[in-house]
């Protein structure tokens, strides 16, 4: 199937499961007021803290290294950060992910991602995010948004010996050369 099939079914599932999003209102809504009062208690301008704790639990996982500053929640800073300055009419679709990343496991009969015990987590990334197949193909994208998140700090240039183009040598000897053309 390809993935607009996927996305026509989960259309249609979404449409049969809305009573039932109805019915179950009292437990979401509530949920969702508090999760919006933590977002800004937490310093979260775009991101509700579960999405915050799904990307770092996925980034605590999927990178060998050590957490960026000290700490995994700077990925999801990072992420948070990208998301709040980017003007795009598109950029719900990275909220959106972060949603399918925690859920993603409900469709393999498992918990949410966050409720998963570590061993079940890794397991859920090595059986279903590796190749990526069916639907999980979606979710798998979320990879490489996680390692994105991850590269994004300054802390992990550092220990990777990253240096911006704007600080090499070269670079600045060819803005220099485009100046002297220029004038």
């Amino acid at each position: 199937m390809t993935l607009n099939t996927y996305l026509v079914l989960a259309v249609l599932v979404l449409i049969l499961l809305s009573p039932l999003f109805l019915l179950t209102s009292p437990v979401w809504v509530p949920w969702l007021i508090v999760q919006r009062r933590t977002q800004r208690r937490l310093g979260y301008r775009a991101l509700l803290p579960f999405m915050a704790g799904t990307i770092e639990n996925y980034a605590k996982l999927m990178i060998r290294g050590d957490a960026p500053g000290g700490d995994w929640a700077n990925v999801s800073r990072n992420l948070d950060r990208y998301i709040a300055e980017t003007r795009s009419p598109r950029i719900w679709r990275l909220q959106l992910m972060c949603l399918i990343m925690e859920v993603a496991p409900i469709l393999r009969f498992q918990l949410p991602f966050s409720l998963l015990s570590t061993r079940a987590r890794e397991a859920f990334i090595e059986n279903n995010l590796k190749h990526g197949r069916g639907l999980m193909r979606v979710v798998s994208m979320g990879r490489q948004l996680v390692r994105l998140c991850y590269y994004a700090s300054e802390s992990t240039h550092r220990r990777m010996g990253f240096v911006p183009m704007k600080q090499r040598a070269a670079w600045r000897r060819e803005s220099n050369k485009l100046t002297e053309v220029a004038a």
